[in-house]
């Protein structure tokens, strides 16, 4: 029964993410037309890990890796056809204790090695291999979304009403962040280490607004600046309150990578299609932001914006410990990166059509 929940609430809570679910509908079409790229540097070369596969052709609520910065990484991974919560510390795998036969996600790791994410419908944290389930705000599930050095979690919860809020919790206890008027779903997507989160209010199912938002101290969401976007999101924040995320320009016009910083109007970044559509999943300490953009093989491109640069790297050209076309894998995701450089996300396996899992380290300063 609780996998059958949880199942139906997964479906859910991927409808509610129209980015993600437009930009692969868009690319599966062939519909993204392809310019010349922008200037792209490729100073940096990476060595390229394989962390495992998620056993599906469909993109799933935990299939999204994160990263600390002590050398481990979290997120969701097949074992013998069972989705688990995984650890990997370097590229080497274990397993945080659940129910048994449960479906689990991670989603956040910190610099401790407290894991959040899921079990079943209801979100977990874990510390040292064991879980700890989190009560949400009174509704059918909950799952968390990032977890920060204090242990504070942010993440989703339904309300006894069946919509859902932007949920934090601290020490175990949730709070209801809440949504803007005329939204009726919240979503908290990140946090930064001193308890800011960043998401969105979405006012889709009311014919209102989707708009990234900020949550700070608990308080009510603050609008992120949106001149000239239909729709903003966002989904990472950095310890100087940079935010990452995307914005719709019109409804056919795709969606254009952004960063806001304090008050300002977003900036918009390059990408690699002609009718944008990109997203920034992750930023460091340093102003790196990593995640996707339209590339020209029809698949989206795992790329890298360095801070201060106004240029992407294609990360599928930047590994040089493997041949990643004889492999048969395209980088198509970067969810995360570290204030070491390290990266993590997902790739398309082509000998197989699965969704995989893979990190980069960056390679040795003067290494071929």
């Amino acid at each position: 029964m609780k996998n059958k929940l949880f199942a139906a609430a997964v479906l859910n809570r991927m409808a509610r993410r129209p980015i993600r679910g437009l930009r692969n509908c868009l690319l599966a079409a062939g519909a993204l037309l392809v310019a010349q790229a922008p200037s792209q540097v490729q100073a940096q070369t990476y060595d390229f890990y394989y962390l495992g596969s998620m056993g599906s052709n469909r993109p799933f609520i935990y299939n999204t890796p994160t990263l600390n910065n002590m050398g481990q990484a979290a997120g969701t991974s097949s074992v013998s056809g069972v989705l688990r919560a995984t650890v990997w510390s370097g590229a080497v795998p274990s397993y945080p204790t659940v129910p048994a036969g449960s479906l689990s996600g991670a989603v956040g790791i910190n610099d401790s090695g407290v894991v959040a994410g899921a079990i079943g419908s209801q979100a977990a944290q874990w510390s040292g291999g064991a879980y700890t389930l989190l009560s949400g705000l009174g509704g059918v599930a909950a799952w968390s979304s990032a977890i920060n050095n204090a242990g504070q979690i942010a993440g989703d919860a339904y309300l006894p009403s069946g919509v859902m809020h932007a949920t934090l919790w601290t020490a175990g206890v949730p709070t209801d962040l809440g949504a803007l008027p005329g939204t009726n779903n919240s979503f908290a997507n990140a946090i930064n280490n001193s308890g800011v989160v960043a998401g969105v209010s979405d006012g889709s199912a009311l014919g209102g607004p989707t708009t990234a938002v900020t949550w700070t101290g608990g308080a009510g969401p603050v609008i992120l600046p949106r001149p000239g976007y239909n729709v903003t999101q966002a989904f990472a924040i950095n310890d100087s309150g940079v935010v990452g995320g995307s914005g719709m320009v019109s409804p056919t016009g795709g969606f254009r990578a952004l960063l806001w910083n304090g008050g300002s109007a977003p900036v918009a970044l390059p990408g690699l299609g002609a009718t944008w559509s990109d997203n920034v999943y992750g930023l460091n300490n340093a102003g790196d932001a990593v995640g996707l953009s339209a590339a020209v093989s029809g698949y989206s491109s795992a790329v890298l914006w360095p801070a201060g640069t106004g240029t992407l790297v294609d990360l599928n050209n930047a590994v040089v410990n493997v041949s990643l076309s004889s492999l048969g894998y395209v980088l198509t995701e970067a969810d995360d990166i570290n204030d070491l450089g390290w990266i993590t996300g997902r790739l398309r396996n082509l000998n197989t059509g699965l969704v995989d899992l893979f990190l980069l380290i960056p390679a040795p300063a003067g290494r071929p």
